[in-house]
């Protein structure tokens, strides 16, 4: 009988697979990432919609669900991580949805809660900067958290993130 987590990951193999071709990705990084939209809800929280592959996908339900609009504790989480000696990591944390770490080099590596046991190169996961995710953060809580627009769109091109408000309240 398959568990629920061998179920989770061969599904989240077939979307990548329907991204990437045949292209074998559990044993690469994924880094090719595009977009994933937002839209709020009835009762007004912003949710994920889907996303163009699963890194991006890792992020959309990271900031929707496990930060929603609480900046400031997943801000001291990474800025923490500045003043860390090399023995010190990897710097670590886990969530609802997303267990995230941080190396020397201070990258952070976010991965979905199912996939953080397996090896960082098997698992489909998103890396960003310490200083990206922070500016990321900032940028969610002005734009997405104080005006709560209808409809948003987060890109990555170009090594950069972007809110996109597509509909505005």
């Amino acid at each position: 009988m398959k568990t629920i987590h061998t179920l989770l990951k061969s599904y989240s193999n077939d979307i990548a697979t329907q991204f990437f071709g045949d292209q074998k990705i559990k044993n690469k990084e994924i880094n090719k990432m595009n977009s994933v939209r937002f839209i709020k809800d009835r009762h007004g929280y912003i949710n994920f919609q889907g996303g163009t592959d699963i890194p991006i996908e890792i992020l959309g339900h990271f900031l929707s669900t496990d930060n929603h609009c609480s900046k400031n504790s997943w801000q001291d989480w990474a800025k923490e991580a500045k003043s860390l000696r090399d023995d010190q990591f990897p710097h670590t944390v886990g969530s609802n949805i997303t267990f995230l770490e941080i190396d020397q080099n201070e990258i952070i590596s976010m991965y979905n809660d199912l996939d953080h046991n397996e090896l960082e190169e098997k698992a489909p996961h998103l890396k960003i900067s310490v200083d990206q995710f922070v500016a990321l953060l900032d940028e969610w809580y002005e734009r997405v958290c104080k005006q709560q627009p209808q409809e948003v769109l987060l890109k990555y091109e170009n090594n950069t993130y972007t809110l996109e408000i597509i509909k505005k309240c």
